[in-house]
């Protein structure tokens, strides 16, 4: 809402503050509660202006709201009663009706939901006359606000634990005319949370410690009991998210980090929503559509009896702005359309097919997957699989210690030490290596994936008889049966079309991609010989010693170019 009317009524109010009580950063509430106030002061003209608590008795308002007054503007009254001149009643209700946190900074903006979300959430939801729609978290009222503008004659309610956030609410709600009940609570209290309402939308705040709050919560004592997956989870999202599903009688909207739809912690309590038939849709939004955080979010669609999942992937349907993306109307349509009908954007699992994946609810997981070229003969890479590594993680600081400027019989590698799918000719040395690291030494042959980061690194490790070499950081170490795989072969399968589009297909995460070792193991590699991809490998490592030889040249030729001066000058 950072547009004219807003400078006006922000810049009248925090300079006439300022001009009395020197250069202040005003909160969101101060600027707010005064803007009502001279809302208030032109409605009623015969108001006591006297003070705050005779301007307060006047125009009889709730003790709730005569506190949010005081407690925002008691100590500026002089100040801001000296406005009621200065900005039209017009200005002071626009300000009021559009308000947002957004236009405070980041520090506030967890209680905004943009308008574009909302938009989008009440389209999805399909709101009809005299439905009772409630909003978890609600905040300064943004949800409501702009459901309201698609179906005017609802009965909206709102739980919010703020109390400023509350009061702000309640009096932009009352200014647009939304017949609405906003209640001052904690969602995670709530004593009943049986299907009271028609629609549910819940946009709570992100990975809250489950520990830190639901020892405090009614439903603990019992609810582990009677579902178990609640034992294992880490954060308190899915938590929020069964309140939203068991208070709605038809359907809920919940926005959830990404990492949720995929994270192992939370495998159980996927499945228990799953096989409650809880899960409509799952939508991935576009990145940077909450100014105050960089975490990718997903939208979750929930109902009842349902045996299949729309999966839809919205993360390109945006106007992608600098700081900040927005998805327009337009966009929403075309995401609507992809819940109604597959398309590229969209396809529909079944819960079946989301329990083979261990449950998880990714939509790029499985929508990525068409594009993915079918291979003629497929095996499953785990079935040439001997044995599987992690990299061990030792601290930079003790990898110091560690460090020879020797050679030694003894090196370690990272994910540093593998640039262009090879593994560099000199690692660093070490001096020792204690017994409890051997396990994490490298074989030879040895493929080499890194764990994150997208493209991924992949490598063959060439060892020698005598010669240990470490393996630190973010990277699996597989052994393969050579007698059924050449490493090679497989190396070259991994860094062709089909074979990236494979790890991505089982990539998750946006901000970090990572590749979890369960589905990697899954996935399909080419049914080949051993004879043929040791045929295949020759040719492979054929050019591999031309790009040395090349390699070799051209540091040769750029040596000589950097002695090039010093040379001339010699001779």
């Amino acid at each position: 809402m950072a547009n004219q009317n807003f400078n006006k009524v922000y810049e009248t109010i925090s300079n006439s503050i300022a001009s009395l009580h020197g250069y202040l950063h005003l909160t969101f509430r101060t600027i707010f509660a005064a803007a009502y106030a001279l809302l208030q002061i032109s409605e009623n003209q015969n108001s006591n202006l006297e003070s705050i608590d005779t301007f307060i008795k006047t125009i009889k308002i709730s003790e709730e709201r005569a506190l949010f007054l005081k407690t925002a503007i008691g100590e500026y009254w002089s100040e801001v009663r000296k406005l009621q001149y200065d900005i039209k009643a017009e200005l002071l209700k626009d300000f009021i009706i559009n308000f947002d946190l957004i236009d405070f900074g980041n520090k506030y903006n967890e209680s905004s939901t943009p308008s574009s979300v909302s938009k989008l959430a009440a389209s999805i939801l399909g709101i009809k006359k005299g439905d009772k729609v409630i909003d978890y978290c609600s905040g300064i009222g943004n949800f409501i606000k702009e459901s309201y503008s698609l179906a005017p004659e609802v009965n909206y309610y709102g739980v919010e634990i703020d109390n400023y956030r509350t009061e702000i609410s309640k009096i932009r709600l009352e200014t647009i005319g939304v017949n609405h009940n906003i209640l001052l609570g904690n969602v995670l209290n709530l004593n009943n949370i049986a299907p009271q309402y028609d629609l549910v939308f819940a946009n709570y705040p992100f990975c809250l410690k489950a520990k830190d709050y639901l020892r405090e919560s009614f439903l603990l004592s019992t609810l582990v009991k009677n579902i178990p997956a609640f034992d294992k989870i880490t954060s308190l999202d899915w938590y929020y998210n069964f309140i939203a599903f068991k208070s709605t009688k038809r359907k809920a909207i919940c926005i959830i980090p990404d990492v949720d739809t995929y994270n192992p912690s939370e495998k159980e309590i996927r499945k228990y929503f799953l096989e409650q038939g809880a899960l409509e849709a799952v939508i991935s939004l576009p990145s940077k559509l909450f100014n105050s955080t960089s975490i990718s979010t997903t939208m979750l669609v929930l109902s009842h009896g349902n045996q299949k999942v729309m999966m839809v992937n919205a993360k390109d349907l945006c106007v992608k702005g600098r700081r900040s993306n927005t998805i327009t109307d337009p966009n929403i349509k075309e995401i609507l359309n992809c819940l109604i009908h597959e398309s590229k954007q969209s396809k529909i699992i079944s819960n079946s097919e989301i329990a083979e994946n261990d449950y998880i609810i990714n939509p790029e997981r499985y929508i990525l997957s068409d594009e993915i070229k079918k291979l003629e003969k497929a095996i499953s890479f785990e079935s040439v699989i001997k044995n599987v590594t992690r990299g061990a993680q030792i601290k930079a600081d003790e990898l110091d210690k560690l460090m020879s400027n020797e050679p030694t019989n003894i090196q370690y590698l990272s994910l540093a030490n593998i640039q262009n799918g090879f593994i560099d000719s000199d690692l660093p040395y070490l001096t020792q290596l204690d017994k409890r690291l051997e396990k994490y030494c490298i074989k030879n042959h040895s493929l080499i994936i890194s764990k994150n980061g997208s493209p991924f690194k992949i490598a063959v490790a060439e060892v020698e008889k005598d010669q240990k070499i470490l393996g630190n950081g973010n990277i699996f170490i597989i052994e393969l049966d050579e007698n059924k795989a050449n490493p090679y072969f497989i190396k070259a399968f991994l860094e062709s079309e089909i074979g990236i589009a494979t790890l991505k297909s089982i990539t998750v995460g946006t901000t970090l991609p990572m590749i979890a070792l369960d589905q990697l193991k899954k996935i399909d590699i080419p049914d080949e010989t051993i004879e043929n991809q040791q045929s295949f490998a020759n040719k492979y490592l054929a050019i591999v010693d031309e790009i040395k030889l090349f390699r070799f040249k051209i540091n040769k030729a750029q040596n000589k170019l950097n002695n090039f001066f010093d040379d001339y000058q010699g001779e």
